[in-house]
């Protein structure tokens, strides 16, 4: 029974983001049949706080403005 709910739920805060995205949970709230990536997917999406960085010390590439251009 226990491998059509293959993804232990480390986190009783992921129940109800686990149901509105049509997860089941089982036994409590201990397994889902989400697979695991979707789990830490939606894990990580719902423990997001805004206060990520870019990590490179390079110039953005994808920016329309091209702040280290010099004028001839």
């Amino acid at each position: 029974m226990y491998y059509q709910f293959p993804t232990y739920i480390d986190d009783k805060g992921m129940i109800p983001i686990l149901l509105d995205h049509d997860w089941m949970c089982m036994t409590n709230g201990t397994w889902t049949n989400c697979p695991y990536p979707i789990y830490r997917a939606l894990s990580k999406q719902y423990r997001h706080n805004g206060n990520a960085k870019v990590l490179s010390g390079f110039p953005n590439k994808r920016l329309k403005r091209n702040i280290h251009s010099t004028i001839i």
